[in-house]
């Protein structure tokens, strides 16, 4: 909201703090964004190779990061079953980006229900 002023006022320096937030949790649309600041010099001082290593994070994560923050959005929802469900299969996936925290996490803590 803050990058575009929808909503609120213009402010790069509050969307740069929030996209930085939220990329630190693994956001996708938070890289792309930081990306597309970096590239344009929107708010910081363009960096070219920065933007190309966040743009780069975010092509690699693929359908696979929309995935895990699908799961993620259902986790803190309530639904843990469904959650857990798409971290398995995420779990099974042959990919580099193999994140096997999550799905031990989820069965953790439905043990503990």
């Amino acid at each position: 909201m803050s990058l575009s002023g929808v909503g609120t006022k213009r402010d790069y320096g509050i969307a740069l703090k929030h996209f930085n937030i939220a990329s630190k949790s693994g956001h996708v649309l938070a890289f792309y964004n930081l990306g597309m600041m970096h590239a344009g010099g929107i708010g910081v001082m363009r960096n070219c190779q920065t933007a190309a290593e966040l743009l780069k994070n975010v092509a690699e994560r693929g359908t696979w990061g929309n995935n895990l923050m699908d799961a993620h959005a259902l986790y803190h929802k309530g639904f843990v079953d469904s959650a857990l469900i798409k971290y398995l299969l995420l779990a099974e996936r042959d990919t580099k980006l193999h994140k096997p925290t999550q799905p031990s996490f989820s069965i953790e803590r439905l043990q503990t229900l």
